[in-house]
């Protein structure tokens, strides 16, 4: 079966597009903000066929950074590499879209996923602790990796934690 180039997920034959490898490999090289997990991995990774298998989210994606009309900053940086930094410094980094946590999380989770082995030791840690595919989820499984630790290295992972554990704590008491 195949997976997505960009972020692994199983592909359905419906589900399916196909880029060009080397218009994907000059995304990564001019496009995209380097980092040292699923970038590292995709640049280094040799081109098996002269197209690569994208699931239409990252097509979408593709095509908004190809463009240049991704909004946040002037080189984006890829989706999975979004979430693996927020899930091993939440804050410091702005949050996955909403839309794509619950999709991306499910991706990472697939035991086929070829961008597994991008993962750094914190990452998996936190992934096998996550009960849910949402942001409080994440930071409550990062909470209980980093075992409710009062100490903080960042300023905004403590501002972010806090105010995601104290919202969710204010949603418990409405139940």
């Amino acid at each position: 079966m195949d997976c997505c180039f960009l972020c692994g997920t199983s592909l359905s034959t419906r589900r399916r597009r196909y880029q060009c490898t080397s218009q994907l490999q000059t995304l990564l090289k001019k496009k995209c903000m380097p980092t040292p997990f699923v970038h590292a991995h995709l640049s280094l990774r040799q081109p098996v066929d002269e197209k690569e298998p994208l699931c239409v989210p990252c097509v979408n994606w593709k095509r908004r950074c190809w463009n240049g009309t991704l909004k946040r900053q002037d080189k984006p940086v890829l989706q999975m590499d979004q979430l693996i930094i927020f899930m091993v410094n939440p804050g410091r980094m702005q949050e996955p879209d909403h839309r794509c946590v619950q999709r991306l999380v499910l991706a990472i989770k697939q035991p086929g996923n070829p961008l597994r082995m991008a993962l750094p030791i914190q990452a998996e840690s936190i992934l096998m602790g996550i009960e849910g595919e949402d942001i409080p989820s994440i930071v409550a499984s990062w909470w209980k990796y980093n075992a409710s630790t009062e100490f903080f290295a960042s300023g905004h992972t403590a501002r972010f934690v806090r105010s995601v554990i104290k919202s969710s704590e204010a949603e418990g008491e409405d139940d």
